[in-house]
């Protein structure tokens, strides 16, 4: 019997390495769905450095996101960071992945 709540992530890109804008992709089995999407992005000792949270409708399933870093309060040194995408869509479980990605120096 198969449970029609359960959605997956199939995949998540990030454009690494990340100078100005990260641009996340998140691929899933979610198409023509209001999405609710909430980033963490965390440093290696696994202190968060930045999260965000969208609702919005996917057309297609692929979901980008773009993070433009120089809008970002805090500066974001070189490095290798973690991203956590949590995605959901009402009456469905959260479907959770990560990767990691490197942030390579600012212009």
């Amino acid at each position: 019997m198969q449970n029609r709540d359960i959605h997956d992530i199939f995949d998540l890109f990030v454009n690494s390495p990340v100078r100005d804008q990260a641009v996340f992709t998140i691929v899933n089995d979610r198409p023509q769905s209001n999405i609710n999407l909430k980033l963490d992005v965390y440093d290696v000792t696994g202190r968060s450095v930045w999260s965000t949270q969208e609702n919005n409708f996917s057309t297609s399933s692929t979901y980008t996101f773009t993070w433009n870093l120089s809008e970002t309060d805090s500066h974001l040194p070189a490095g290798i960071y973690i991203v956590k995408a949590q995605l959901s869509s009402a009456g469905s479980h959260t479907a959770t992945t990560a990767k990691k990605f490197i942030v390579s120096g600012r212009r």
